[in-house]
């Protein structure tokens, strides 16, 4: 086995298993968001394991940003889901920091939290689109890797 394609499979591996972590933590931000709402007594604990999601988070973009630049180091074709993989994270990376500000809004007490709990779904969603097309990339950069490989044969 090649030296790159060992280094990617790795890679691939490490970076799928943080992806399925942190798609595990995204249900469990849906649950925690939930029993914010109401009003739940163990706030302590779902706000530490909304941390603990979001650290996990951090962790797969850097796991994922190793990844697509290794896959750009060994020429592996990069489509657009992998370009919509990267624009999302982006995203998401930005909509971590609204996320918390709309939890501390509606922890202090404000009035109207509507727009907060909008904050929050729209954070849902563009998190479970990054790790969908996280998972449809990795995929990807794996069969291109077995395509080049074939063809050396």
């Amino acid at each position: 086995m090649e030296p790159e394609t060992s280094q990617t499979k790795i890679s691939s591996a490490i970076t799928m298993i943080l992806l399925m972590i942190t798609f595990l933590g995204l249900i469990f931000k849906v649950y925690a968001y939930q029993e914010i709402r109401g009003n739940s007594n163990s706030v302590d604990l779902l706000i530490m394991g909304i941390f603990l999601a979001n650290i996990l988070k951090l962790c797969l973009y850097i796991s994922m940003g190793i990844l697509l630049l290794m896959a750009h180091t060994y020429n592996i074709r990069f489509d657009w889901i992998i370009s919509f993989t990267v624009i999302s994270g982006i995203i998401t990376l930005f909509l971590m920091y609204t996320d918390w500000a709309a939890l501390h809004d509606i922890f202090h007490g404000e009035p109207d939290t509507s727009l907060e709990w909008l904050f929050l779904r729209v954070g849902l969603i563009f998190n479970f689109l990054f790790c969908t097309a996280g998972f449809i990339s990795i995929i990807q950069i794996e069969g291109s890797q077995n395509h080049r490989k074939l063809k050396k044969q």
